[in-house]
Formats: C-alpha cells, structure tokens, sequence
C-alpha cells in the first residue's frame, strides 16, 4: 500500500491550481522524508482538506477519479501496438488510430518487431509517437488527436524520446549520445541543433535523453553516464546554443523519466536495484521530488516496483504511471487508482 501522506504532500501544492508547494513530506511507511521542520499544514491544498482523510478505496485498487482529472488517455497496446484513446472513468477504448508491425501474441524471446513503441501527448494536441526496435530504432511519427487512424504519411523526423515545449516551437529528440534540438518554424533546410556529444573521464559517452520542459525555453534532460542517471536543465533561449544551468538532479543508478510540477519543481521515477539482485530483475521504485532552485531531495513516494515511465496532465496535477503489468494508474491529492490494463506506453 503506498503511503498516503507522503503523496498528499507531494501533489497537492499543485492540486487544484493552488501551486503552494511547501519544502517537506513524508511517508508513514518508512519513505524518505524531507525538512520535517515545515508547517505541512501549507502544503494541504484547498480541495483536499485533509491529507489524513485521502483514503483508498476498500478493496485496495482504486480511488474515484477527480472531475478535474482528464477524460481520456492515449496508450499503445501491449499485443497489438496500436495507438488507442482510452475513457479514463470507464477504462474502455473510444477510439483505435491503427497501428503497424506485427502482432505480439505467440510471440517468443528471440521475436524483434517493428511497431510503436512511445507516445508523448505534445502541447499542440497533437500525439508525438516513435517506433522500435527492428530493422530500425527512432522514427518520429505525429498524429492529430482527432484523426481515426495512423496516416500513411505520419513520419516526420527521426530520434527517441520527442518532446515538445509548452509553445510549440522546439522540438526536443534525443539520437544516440546527441539531443537534438529543433526549430519548428524556422526554415525547413536549418539543421537541428546538436546538444554536443560527451565522454567522461574513463572515456564512457554520456548519453542524454530529454525528459520533460520547465517553460518554453527550459528543458530537463536525464544524462546517463557509467550506470549513473542525473538531470540537468538546459537553457534553450538560444536554441542554437543549449547551455547548462542550475543544479544537478539524483546523481542514483537509474531515472529512466521526470515530469515537471505545477509549483515548476521536479518529480522523478528512480530506481534502486534491490540487495544482491540485478536492477532489471528486482528494484524499489520511487516519486522523488527535487526543488528545481537548489537541487535538494523535498520528498518521496513508493511506487509498484514495474513502474517505468510517468506522464503529469497539462495542469500538472495527475501522475499517469504505466509499468511492466501493463496496468496505467493514476496518483494526484493524495489518491490513487487503476485507468485500465494491457498497455506499454501512455500520455494524457
């Protein structure tokens, strides 16, 4: 069961558009705590009156989602790898968009397909989705929310990991050790800026991936050096020279993603392997919040130990989570619940 408290105190400085965030929370189940010296009073906000009152349902599963959560979600399916739109109250799929590649039932070990494999909900409404993994990784594929299905014509770019910024005009991918960052309304013949490829000092690349935007020129990006994970914010108010500011987030074995809050601080998904067993196959998996000014751990949430990528709403209040079940669920207010299952990725 994941520690209420500790959640309350995490999302609700943004619920409801409050964004009175304090410095502190804490779980009852042995989480991580932040400044205990906060008046945790201030980080109530005012529809959610009480942080001990956040129950969870009976049975253990799920919470009635808030008339404030989105109505729907996007997911690719687990067998089919089909993009889908899903009702986030009733769970059922209202909308298939199609898909490629085959189909992964009966599919064994040694099966590679080519199909969708991310999809990213961007501020334009549109879905930014990418493929993978044979006979090629990291084509850019967008989508009008509104459409029935993939067009034929889809393809727009290539690389991993596409976000979009809040107002449209850059487009962040990573490719291999690179993140490239693209002008949209520039003219079509500019290059992507490269944000330049790195080695440390054993000569290891440092890879990067972008993993979230603070504003329209501010980028969190997750750099992964020698089986370490950090975030940085990259300052793209020149988008043809990405530069480094601010502190250096986690610095732990694994943060394979990161969401922005509505207060404008960082949520990260960390993983810790387990005593004497590999990452991969047993980990602990945490919500990690960062102030964004200082760099400072302000608090922590458990998490299903599947959980591989998270996603907020555009009012930064709801956490959408997907993990090895294939179960998405949601966290915000200090609840949580299940949005449906048999998906690999999803965004709203």
């Amino acid at each position: 069961m994941l520690a209420l408290v500790a959640w309350a105190l995490l999302f609700t400085g943004c619920s409801g558009g409050s964004g009175s965030e304090g410095a502190s929370a804490s779980s009852g189940s042995g989480g991580e705590s932040g400044d205990a010296s906060a008046d945790t009073t201030t980080l109530v906000a005012d529809d959610a009156t009480s942080t001990s009152e956040a129950a969870v349902a009976d049975d253990g599963e799920s919470d009635t989602l808030p008339e404030q959560a989105p109505d729907r979600f996007f997911a690719i399916t687990a067998v089919d790898y089909e993009l889908v739109e899903v009702d986030t109250r009733s769970g059922e799929i209202v909308t298939r968009f199609g898909g490629w590649g085959a189909s992964a039932e009966g599919c064994g070990d040694e099966c590679y397909l080519q199909a969708m494999d991310t999809v990213d909900l961007g501020s334009d409404g549109r879905l930014w989705i990418t493929d993978c993994c044979e006979p090629a990784v990291g084509n850019i594929f967008v989508v009008e929310a509104g459409t029935a299905l993939v067009p034929d014509d889809a393809r727009r770019s290539f690389g991993l990991s596409p976000t979009l910024s809040p107002d449209g005009a850059l487009l962040a991918s990573a490719a291999l050790e690179d993140v490239w960052i693209e002008q949209l309304f520039a003219d079509p013949a500019q290059d992507p800026t490269r944000f330049p490829e790195v080695r440390d000092e054993d000569e290891v690349f440092v890879q990067f991936s972008p993993v979230a935007w603070f504003d329209d020129t501010s980028l969190l990006v997750r750099v992964t050096g020698d089986l370490v994970d950090n975030l940085i914010r990259l300052d793209l108010s020149d988008p043809s020279v990405p530069r480094q500011v601010g502190p250096t987030f986690g610095g732990v074995v694994s943060m394979p993603d990161a969401a922005i809050r509505a207060d404008g601080n960082v949520l990260a998904l960390q993983w810790a392997p387990r005593p004497d067993r590999d990452l991969f196959d047993a980990r602990d998996v945490e919500a990690v919040a960062f102030d964004a000014q200082t760099g400072a751990q302000i608090g922590s949430f458990d998490l299903p130990d599947d959980v591989y990528a998270i996603d907020y709403d555009d009012s930064r209040t709801y956490l959408i989570t997907i993990g090895d079940d294939g179960v998405a669920r949601w966290y915000g207010a200090g609840r949580e619940g299940r949005l449906g299952e048999g998906f690999v990725a999803v965004t709203w």
